[in-house]
């Protein structure tokens, strides 16, 4: 299906209309009309992922060699942590993150929708929001770090609870906002 949306054919004739695309040239993000790119690892190490990549290859190494090295300490460490455990390249991660989706969905299911967790799977996987656990971004990984949280909250075990807040923490800018909770 994704190799349709390469094709200029398909893309202008039924997609251009209400899907844009952007390139990057230079650091500078542009809209285009042109087809999808390939997946790859070098399309999918772009943006954020970039800094994530380079954070799992070199931790917060700031060098010249690697390209704005400098700004990764905006980044968090949990996420390339695990992804450096995996070995994976970037187009390897997309499929650990959608199976850490997975199971954060089947746990907050779990916790919130007992009675109709397959209807909620489904409500889960058909929103438009699925595509950001397909790129190499922190997102499925504080998704399960939360859930995790949630079903210890839930199962009122403090060390679930704590640990997830503490995993999600490390994923994302929200330290802040757990201390409330």
């Amino acid at each position: 299906m994704y190799h349709l949306l390469q094709t200029s054919f398909v893309y202008d004739r039924f997609f251009a209309s209400f899907m844009p695309t952007y390139e990057n040239v230079d650091g500078t993000i542009s809209k285009v009309s042109s087809p999808f790119t390939e997946i790859s690892d070098k399309t999918l190490n772009t943006m954020d992922a970039s800094h994530y990549s380079a954070i799992k290859d070199n931790l917060y190494a700031a060098t010249p060699e690697i390209e704005d090295s400098q700004f990764n300490a905006a980044f968090f460490p949990l996420f390339p942590l695990v992804w450096k455990a995996f070995f994976l390249p970037a187009t390897g991660i997309i499929f650990l993150n959608f199976l850490i989706h997975v199971i954060a969905a089947m746990i907050l299911a779990f916790v919130f929708c007992k009675n109709s967790v397959i209807n909620a799977l489904l409500v889960i996987f058909t929103l438009p929001t699925l595509t950001v656990f397909l790129i190499p971004y922190s997102e499925a990984v504080f998704m399960l770090s939360v859930s995790i949280a949630m079903l210890g909250w839930k199962r009122q075990n403090k060390y679930m609870y704590i640990g997830g807040l503490l995993a999600a923490s490390m994923t994302r800018p929200v330290f802040l906002l757990m201390i409330a909770a």
